[in-house]
């Protein structure tokens, strides 16, 4: 049976994703032509149908599926991947904790905001090294801070 008496009519609604560009519900071109099995219950790809000689080559998903492992059978198959046109303002988190290589430490007129830049830069190293909150409670932690004076004694207990 030749894959031209087949179709994929793309879904039309308010789907934001990309993929649902390359992917529908399998049609025929005429009521003559069978359908395969249960195939009311998947997404067909449109691209495998373009490139594909027989109706089993024609990558199917479950309709309950999700946008992501449509967009991986996208990029790993066809080599089709969305253009995002993102602002220059916005940054990915991945941007957002990239080291700079350079570490700048502000002036400061008063020893709370010393305390929160501190506070901060602590916060941003552990989530650049993914490290686990919990190793503050370890004694090398303590004891670094501790001699370096970043946190007094009496700060050290309290936090713990």
């Amino acid at each position: 049976m030749a894959l031209s008496q087949y179709c994929i009519e793309l879904i039309n609604s308010s789907r934001s994703s990309f993929v649902w560009k390359y992917f529908g519900e399998l049609r025929t071109r005429d009521g003559n032509v069978p359908l395969p099995q249960n195939h009311d219950q998947y997404y067909f790809c449109v691209s495998c149908l373009n490139s594909s000689t027989v109706i089993t080559d024609v990558h199917r998903y479950k309709k309950s599926v999700s946008t992501g492992n449509l967009q991986n059978h996208l990029i790993v198959k066809h080599k089709i991947q969305e253009k995002k046109t993102k602002c220059e303002s916005q940054k990915s988190v991945l941007e957002y904790f990239k080291s700079t290589g350079t570490v700048t430490r502000p002036t400061h007129s008063a020893k709370g905001s010393r305390k929160k830049v501190e506070t901060d830069d602590i916060t941003l190293w552990f989530a650049r090294d993914m490290l686990r909150f919990d190793t503050v409670t370890h004694s090398g932690f303590r004891d670094f801070f501790l001699k370096y004076n970043v946190i007094s004694n009496r700060d050290l207990l309290h936090v713990i």
